[in-house]
């Protein structure tokens, strides 16, 4: 069986978040302002999902992923940021014959822009826009899943979010996305999904859409959230009974999740982040649970106004 490509076979299109400055949160970095770190999240699972039947798998035992990503978020003007990340990922199983697999994943470039904020009496709504892009960078296999590293699929997404603060730090975020992704290639000049049987080494991937509602509390450099986010894919068929997953197989999920991102007293530019996710409903997906720990640093650029 196979992997989550993080959180559940392959989480490839619903980011995982972080606390603060993120593509799917509703804050935004300064004009002269580069955030940049570190995060490592270890991704478990020993049951999943195969279409709607939940069960284990004594060939696979517990499959675990490890990611360790770069990311950065700059500030080109108040109301516009560019964000990348980089994430080197691993996976292996607790049981079976299976060997996992490890190296460079997909890089993700996005673009966020506030195109409205407005003050009242009470607090603060914002609404932001987001295209992103993302591509793998190295030569990895789609086709061993829960092993893959990922799904080698080109995407692109649309975002949008709307942000509300109150004027003592509480907020309430809601943001959606649609993804387009592109057809993948195979090792093998055939087939077999979803009942058919397809000579070619190429597969079609379907689109899919997220959205998540997160509330928590900012102020200064802290902040505190929770979570509820799910994904559905536009299409592809379930898991055969008794095989592996499929690089097209509709792969849906809802994941509950809290997140913290802490400064350091005296040093606010460098903050420690951290969360916790679960899986708890999904479709061809693992019950994963991802823990997840960081550092982020601020760095302010001359030219930037106080």
């Amino acid at each position: 069986m196979r992997q989550h490509v993080t959180a559940a076979f392959a989480m490839a299109v619903f980011p995982l978040a972080v606390a603060g400055q993120t593509i799917d949160d509703g804050i935004m970095m300064g004009r002269r302002l580069l955030c940049a770190g570190y995060m490592y999240s270890n991704d478990q699972w020993s049951r999943y999902w195969e279409g709607s039947l939940e069960r284990t798998n004594g060939n696979i035992g517990t499959l675990t992923t490890e990611s360790h990503q770069i990311f950065g978020i700059y500030g080109v003007t108040d109301r516009l940021n560019v964000i990348a990340h980089l994430p080197h990922v691993r996976t292996g199983a607790s049981a079976g014959v299976m060997a996992g697999q490890r190296g460079w994943q997909d890089a993700t470039f996005a673009v966020k822009y506030k195109f409205f904020d407005t003050r009242f009496e009470r607090g603060s709504i914002r609404a932001i826009a987001v295209a992103q892009a993302s591509t793998p960078v190295s030569n990895y296999t789609p086709d061993v899943l829960p092993f893959s590293i990922g799904l080698a699929s080109r995407r692109i997404g649309a975002r949008g979010t709307i942000h509300y603060r109150d004027r003592k730090g509480w907020f309430l975020n809601g943001t959606s996305a649609y993804t387009w992704r592109d057809g993948v290639s195979l090792d093998r000049p055939l087939f077999y999904t979803d009942g058919r049987l397809t000579f070619s080494d190429r597969v079609a991937m379907p689109n899919a859409v997220d959205y998540s509602v997160s509330t928590g509390y900012i102020r200064g450099e802290l902040v505190l959230s929770a979570m509820w986010g799910e994904q559905r894919v536009l299409g592809g068929g379930d898991i055969r009974r008794q095989d592996m997953p499929f690089v097209s197989n509709r792969m849906d999920f809802g994941r509950v999740g809290a997140w913290a991102k802490i400064p350091i007293p005296r040093h606010d530019e460098l903050s420690i982040v951290g969360g916790y996710s679960r899986v708890v409903t999904g479709r061809n997906v693992g019950q994963s649970t991802v823990l997840t720990v960081g550092v982020m640093y601020l760095f302010k650029f001359p030219g930037r106004r106080s």
